[in-house]
């Protein structure tokens, strides 16, 4: 083995520990951290479920936040789902942190802070808010055409946010660049680009919890 493998291996499982305090290394002490590593590793879902962590890989890697990831994921018929908080674990978990997830955040940070979000969830922020629980059927199983989801593309690059409206049967896909994501600025930019569809083919549109859209309620009035 080259020494840099060596030397990490020694690195690694030669500190002291509580159960272990004079140190040093031992092949078999060493496969029993292993094992230990590897089952805390499986706790996560993005580890147990290739399939949806290759997905939610290629979202971050388009300049999607976990939070955005999860919400579209949420309102997908594709059988997967997780959790914000989810992503955020795996992708400041050591396994993750040799693949360089934390790269592709819209904002690149190697640890995350200590303390989370002040003033509770954006929710909170959003008047007359509703559940997707009360979208209509044909809008949950995609028959009709006529329903929209709006969603931002973050970058990591500033000003380079991208607002996305996406028409669930068609697949139909418009997209605006505003100047910013200020939610009254949010709230035109629909507006505008919806005025050009025909009434029939714009009956409802769905929005994740971001408080960009805190201003969805102007629309009832502007289309």
């Amino acid at each position: 083995r080259h020494h840099t493998t060596v030397g990490r291996e020694l690195r690694r499982n030669s500190k002291p520990t509580k159960a272990w305090p004079k140190g040093g290394y031992s092949a078999v002490r060493a496969q029993e951290r292993t094992d230990l590593r590897r089952r805390r590793h499986r706790r996560f879902k993005l580890a147990r479920q290739p399939d949806l962590r290759k997905l939610v890989k290629s979202r971050l890697a388009m300049g999607c936040s976990p939070e955005q990831i999860a919400g579209r994921l949420a309102r997908e018929d594709n059988g997967f789902s997780i959790s914000p908080e989810s992503i955020y674990r795996y992708i400041y978990h050591r396994s993750a942190q040799k693949d360089y997830w934390h790269r592709l955040l819209p904002r690149r940070k190697a640890r995350r802070g200590r303390y989370g979000r002040q003033g509770g969830s954006p929710v909170n922020f959003i008047k007359l808010r509703r559940p997707l629980c009360e979208r209509p059927q044909e809008a949950q199983d995609r028959a009709q055409p006529g329903h929209w989801e709006a969603d931002y593309m973050l970058f990591a690059k500033p000003g380079s946010n991208v607002l996305v409206l996406h028409e669930r049967t068609s697949r139909f896909t418009i997209i605006d660049k505003p100047q910013n994501r200020k939610a009254e600025l949010t709230a035109q930019r629909i507006a505008y680009r919806l005025r050009l569809i025909p009434d029939t083919l714009r009956k409802t549109i769905s929005f994740d919890n971001g408080t960009e859209f805190a201003e969805h309620h102007q629309l009832h009035q502007s289309l």
